[in-house]
């Protein structure tokens, strides 16, 4: 139940708002604006401790050293950036 509370958290932040409480702190945001929800939950599957989302969890890093990109945001054709503050 905590795994599923957690995974609705990141999925509703980014939906709503684009943003977690994390990404703000860091000023990053995801892009598109005008997320899709499917795009949410396909960029958040990592955080289902299940098979064979758990697989997930080794992929990502994985992509993000060798690629740039996470395969989840590759996935969601979803990006996340630095928000520039003038």
């Amino acid at each position: 139940s905590i795994s599923l509370l957690v995974y609705l958290y990141f999925v509703l932040m980014d939906f709503k708002i684009g943003q977690s409480v994390g990404k703000v702190v860091m000023k990053l945001s995801v892009k598109p604006k005008d997320l899709k929800l499917w795009q949410c939950l396909v960029r958040n599957l990592e955080l289902i401790p299940f098979f064979p989302f758990a697989i997930l969890m080794f992929l990502d890093p994985i992509f993000l050293i060798f690629k740039g990109y996470r395969l989840s945001e590759h996935l969601a054709k979803t990006a996340t950036i630095e928000q520039v503050v003038v």
